[in-house]
């Protein structure tokens, strides 16, 4: 990997981490140098279209992020009931390591863009269908029709989402921790009611 390809990547992780931290409002083209110790020049040599492509590339990069943890947990052996708690508890320990200073970049994003800002919206969009489907697929090998996963996906992820936002709100992970319990306790019933209705 070149210099300049090292400074572009730098450029859009530390955007990343400060989308996490900050949102999209309070986060500025100064603390994208400041933290990615990039000369100015160079996020326009990068990025000609300033701060909306370089948050694009961020969403993108957070995207990609997420869906490879989440699809590691979910590829593990274990109930689907099992794997979404492990998903919910995988952020309570992100929340708790980063001291509540991270939430989800896609989140945090999404709700402050507005329906002019359709480059944004689409990233951030493209990010949350990755990690959705990535649910529905885990429902349907547990055995859901196709149905029934793309609802309880939908719930799943609305769930952890809420609660990653109380969590770091309150500085405190009991909504992700209780949202981990009462949905594997759902999950399971779901899947247990489905297996008895198919003997």
């Amino acid at each position: 990997m070149g210099k300049a390809q090292e400074t572009k990547d730098r450029i859009i992780a530390t955007t990343m981490e400060l989308l996490m931290a900050r949102g999209y409002h309070a986060t500025g083209l100064n603390q994208i140098v400041q933290g990615s110790m990039a000369p100015k020049g160079s996020l326009y040599f990068h990025f000609p279209g300033g701060k909306e492509e370089i948050v694009s590339a961020a969403i993108q990069l957070a995207g990609e992020w997420t869906c490879a943890r989440v699809k590691e947990i979910l590829d593990k052996e274990g109930t689907v009931a099992d794997a979404m708690a492990e998903v919910a508890m995988h952020f309570a320990h992100m929340q708790k390591e980063s001291y509540f200073a991270h939430g989800c970049a896609l989140a945090s994003v999404g709700q402050e863009l507005t329906g002019s800002d359709k480059r944004l919206l689409k990233a951030v969009k493209e990010g949350f269908v990755a990690w959705r489907q990535l649910f529905v697929n885990r429902f349907i090998q547990a055995g859901f029709a196709a149905e029934d996963a793309e609802n309880w996906a939908d719930f799943s992820l609305s769930t952890i989402e809420g609660a990653q936002m109380l969590s770091k709100a309150q500085r405190d992970t009991r909504p992700l921790v209780a949202s981990a319990k009462l949905l594997h306790q759902l999950i399971d019933k779901a899947e247990a009611d489905h297996q008895r209705a198919g003997q």
